[in-house]
């Protein structure tokens, strides 16, 4: 697991940019996700240190999407940061 790679799990493309470039400036890799199920399918595949977590994600929602990292043993140790409008 590496400590520069974050996931950003962001249904706004504008929102989701905006993170993408002020991480990618500070020297962070970034993935990107606009939903649930590819944001919880990018953490599983890559294992990033941090994933940056906007609540209103849409589907199972952030809360869930939450709940379901810290339930499961190959991710309970990821760092979630919430962010919500």
């Amino acid at each position: 697991m590496s400590l520069e790679l974050i996931q950003i799990i962001e249904p706004d493309q504008e929102q989701a940019a905006a993170l993408d470039h002020v991480l990618r400036k500070a020297s962070f890799r970034t993935s990107t996700a606009f939903d649930d199920q590819t944001g919880l399918q990018d953490v599983w595949k890559i294992r990033p240190s941090l994933v940056v977590l906007d609540l209103m994600v849409p589907g199972i929602g952030g809360k869930t999407l939450c709940r379901q990292l810290r339930e499961d043993p190959q991710t309970a140790s990821v760092g979630i940061i919430v962010v919500t409008g």
